[in-house]
């Protein structure tokens, strides 16, 4: 699996920032395509993976080579779900310490 890996980037990461954005994904679904059908499905499915795990790159979002990995041995949604988890508990947590502290001010 590395080596496939290794022969992706190495053809489709054009900057060899060690991420494919649209292009370079729209690049690798041209020279994979063998039929329309599943053409369709790899770009929707990239373009879902995009929206849910990209990495916002000076206003381009991508894929990184980390996520890739993390999607094809089966753990990045797992990762995504602990990060939402996270995220949501800062938010409960400072959504209530600011409550509390406006509160103790007031009285």
């Amino acid at each position: 699996m590395q080596e496939s890996f290794d022969r992706l980037f190495a053809r489709y990461d054009g900057d060899e920032d060690g991420a494919l954005g649209r292009e370079d994904l729209a690049r690798l679904f041209e020279g994979n395509r063998t039929d329309l059908l599943g053409h369709l499905g790899s770009v929707a499915e990239f373009e879902l993976l995009l929206c849910l795990a990209s990495e916002d790159r000076n206003g381009r979002k991508v894929l990184t080579r980390q996520r890739l990995e993390e999607f094809y041995d089966g753990s990045l949604f797992y990762k995504l779900a602990d990060e939402v988890g996270a995220r949501r508990a800062d938010a409960r947590a400072s959504l209530s310490g600011a409550f509390r502290n406006s509160f103790d001010e007031l009285y």
